[in-house]
């Protein structure tokens, strides 16, 4: 049984909803070559992703436009992106070979 936590931000005044393993929903994925370090969804608050499975990452970047265009620039790598939960689910190369994940 996970201990769901639930509070308003008294910066924003937004909803935030918490439990053992994450924080507003996204908990810490791993640290990869490509991405750098990155978030996931958090599987004991919320229901995967139905476009996607929960299979979308978050990065740990200033925005995703940013990122996917300097992935573009330094590494000629394509980013793409979830239609419903904005997550990235794939890199490619220049050739349109998967080269993430």
């Amino acid at each position: 049984m996970t201990t769901r936590y639930s509070y308003t931000d008294p910066a924003t005044g937004a909803p935030v909803l918490d439990c053992e393993h994450c924080i507003d929903g996204h908990m810490p994925g791993h640290l990869d070559p490509l991405l750098g370090s990155y978030f996931v969804s958090c599987p004991h608050c919320d229901a995967p992703c139905p476009a996607c499975g929960g299979r979308g990452v978050y990065v740990d970047a200033c925005c995703l436009a940013h990122f996917g265009q300097r992935l573009h620039t330094e590494r000629g790598l394509r980013t793409f992106c979830c239609r419903t939960c904005n997550g990235i689910t794939r890199l490619l190369d220049p050739t349109g070979r998967r080269v993430w994940p």
